[in-house]
């Protein structure tokens, strides 16, 4: 199994326990509790960056609670069960705050003006597949952001970025294979920005970015 891009959603098997990488966490308090009961109860766990210390083939997952705490957990693919799907932000309208909806159709509206994929990622995610709440009228609305080699991916991201109200947006622009890189960072153009990807964080030059993305 190819290792699940970050920010995907998994759900493991009920033997998931025969293919913990670390399984001592599985006997730390208070983390091996809330672990078990969550995945028991069926709940998803979040795909996390991997380090370059893991096993190969292995996957790092997390959990976020509804009260803020974090959770991690490495496992092989063998206790994989299915890869949920992308979440579209417009599929996940009626998991937001009331306060959220024009700016989220505003946002909406832009993605399909400039060619954009947007889904999401985070605590409306988080809400949306759980139900509870993790959503607070100061959360940001974290978007994974997809393009195609026809879209001019800074002109896009300036219209993005310049919706007023709230909530706040926070993009990360995807680089299929490659990780992700904060889309309001890029449209700065610094001379290095900050990729994410599986096996850690690098710096790497914005104008390879933009070049691969097809942008003249």
């Amino acid at each position: 199994m190819i290792r699940p891009d970050r920010h995907r959603f998994i759900l493991l098997r009920r033997v998931w326990r025969d293919h913990v990488v670390a399984p001592t966490i599985l006997a730390q308090e208070p983390a091996a509790g809330v672990i078990e009961d969550w995945i028991d109860a069926g709940r998803p766990l979040v795909v996390a960056a991997s380090a370059k210390c893991d096993r190969e083939g292995s996957i790092r997952l997390g959990i976020a609670t509804p009260d803020k705490r974090r959770f991690g957990i490495v496992v092989m693919p063998a206790a994989i069960d299915r890869l949920l799907p992308e979440l579209e932000l417009a599929a996940v309208v009626a998991s937001t705050p009331l306060s959220w909806r024009i700016k989220i159709a505003q946002t909406l509206e832009v993605a399909a003006q400039q060619r954009l994929t947007l889904t999401v990622f985070g605590s409306v995610a988080w809400t949306h597949l759980t139900g509870a709440t993790y959503l607070r009228e100061s959360s940001d609305l974290d978007l994974v952001v997809r393009c195609d080699r026809t879209t001019d991916i800074l002109g896009a991201a300036h219209a993005l970025l310049s919706i007023e109200g709230s909530p706040r947006l926070d993009p990360e622009l995807y680089l299929c294979g490659r990780g992700g890189v904060n889309l309001k960072e890029l449209t700065m153009m610094p001379e290095h920005v900050l990729l994410k990807r599986h096996g850690g964080p690098e710096m790497v030059a914005a104008s390879a970015i933009i070049q691969a993305l097809g942008v003249r």
